[in-house]
């Protein structure tokens, strides 16, 4: 009797098992509805800034978990560039999504007609905490598509320009207020190698630069108005002004090289950071975020960030700074629990407290009037950051009409505008004709391929 009971035990016990084990998500309370323990959602942050810049991050990002315990759970995965996130985000499937990934301002087209990105828009209107309202409105047109529906939020508010030794400006006999172009830039350039002063009077950019140099300019890189007026058909490079500025500036830096004025920089923004601080560099191109690069060391000099300008005395776009910088998008993974939380995540990091944290370290600039107004970032800009306070009045004060054309070829034009930039470092006597060509065809061989595809 004995025997047949326990054997009726066992075969219960199985059962039960078996019930439990199928009864998938309906079945199991302890799963999220993204894989989570406890009724948690488990989010992912893809996170392009270096091992520094993560670590900080990841604090930041522990803050919202302990605040979102009995919700989210959100984990940071350093992964790539915000270039190959794009790239991977078309061949994954969505389940493989992140929650939330790191993107640019200057690729807002792209963001606003990917199938890879929810628009934080909807959210935001069906949310009563109206927490955008306190944005400054260049950073609402800066992260919204044409019709003013935000796309993504805001990481860190950035311009790209130059980190500048102002000692050695003066030393060579100028100010921060005759940095009025690049043609000046140049000029500055050479005269401070000329004076010995510095090694080197420039630290050439990546191709960002070409292409910023040029809104700035008020040329078109694009046909149909930048593509807010038409379709974009072909390239303007080896057209009328907008050659004609592209001609000046590739020359201008070519000549730098030939003198010796200029660092061949092939190693990225941050190789030429220990000239800069060494003293050997004058401008150095970067953004005004790379300011944690050198925030804790005793420099001996003074310095300023001074946004990009157009490349002669006769751009448009005088004392205007375009606002660009790290922003965040959530990934249309189809999971609501996920999206939801990668929109609790970006609305968390917009806090004054994790904004102020944020930007006190790494050198962005806030975003909303709060924390723009708040004790510790007006402290830190004072005695640390005094130019920060023009490059905010230079952003707020900007014109509508400057802004990043409306196409989502900006990689392609970046990689032509690159490659100008190699061989003009090394072989600063090429053709820069044959320069502006190449960069044209090869763009608009880009432009077929999407007009083909119907994009």
């Amino acid at each position: 009797m004995k025997k047949k009971l326990l054997t009726l035990l066992l075969v219960l016990v199985m059962v039960c098992g078996c019930l439990a084990g199928c009864g998938g998500k309906d079945g199991d309370e302890g799963q999220g509805g993204s894989g989570g323990k406890g009724g948690v959602t488990e989010l992912t942050l893809w996170c392009s800034y270096d091992e520094a810049s993560t670590t900080v991050l990841e604090g930041l990002v522990e803050k919202f978990n302990e605040e979102y315990k009995d919700q989210y759970h959100m984990s940071v995965e350093n992964t790539g560039t915000v270039t190959t996130y794009r790239t991977k985000l078309l061949s994954l499937k969505k389940s493989d999504y992140p929650s939330v990934f790191f993107g640019v301002s200057n690729a807002m087209a792209e963001y606003a007609d990917a199938s890879y990105v929810v628009p934080i828009q909807q959210y935001v209107d069906e949310d009563s905490d109206k927490w955008t309202e306190d944005w400054y409105d260049n950073v609402k047109a800066a992260y919204s598509d044409q019709d003013g529906n935000l796309v993504g939020g805001v990481m860190g508010l950035s311009t790209k320009g130059y980190m500048v030794n102002v000692t050695a400006l003066e030393a060579a006999g100028y100010t921060v207020a005759d940095i009025t172009s690049f043609e000046k830039i140049a000029e500055i350039s050479q005269a401070a190698v000329d004076k010995g002063v510095v090694k080197y009077g420039y630290c050439i950019g990546d191709g960002n630069d070409i292409y910023d140099m040029l809104i700035y300019q008020g040329v078109d890189i694009f046909d149909g108005g930048n593509g807010y007026t038409g379709d974009i058909t072909k390239c303007m490079y080896t057209e009328g002004d907008t050659k004609a500025s592209l001609k000046k500036l590739i020359g201008l830096q070519a000549d730098l090289f030939k003198s010796g004025a200029a660092y061949k920089n092939t190693g990225g923004t941050s190789a030429c950071m220990s000239l800069w601080v060494n003293e050997q560099a004058l401008f150095w191109t970067c953004t005004n975020s790379f300011v944690y690069e050198f925030s804790d060391l005793d420099l001996n000099f003074e310095w300023a960030f001074v946004p990009f300008t157009g490349v002669d005395e006769n751009a448009k776009y005088k004392g205007c700074a375009l606002t660009e910088g790290t922003g965040m998008f959530i990934a249309n993974s189809e999971d609501e629990a996920q999206m939801q939380g990668g929109y609790e995540f970006i609305k968390f990091m917009s806090r004054t407290d994790m904004q102020v944290e944020w930007c006190t370290y790494r050198g962005y600039v806030p975003y909303t009037k709060e924390a723009a107004a708040s004790e510790e970032w007006v402290t830190y800009q004072n005695e640390f950051y005094p130019s920060a306070g023009l490059l905010m009045d230079m952003m707020q004060n900007t014109p509508s009409d400057l802004r990043f054309p409306n196409s989502e070829l900006m990689a392609q034009v970046l990689s032509s505008n690159a490659n100008i930039k190699s061989i003009i470092m090394t072989e600063p006597d090429s053709n820069i004709d044959e320069l502006i060509q190449n960069a044209a065809d090869s763009i608009n061989e880009s432009i077929e391929i999407q007009n083909l595809r119907g994009n």
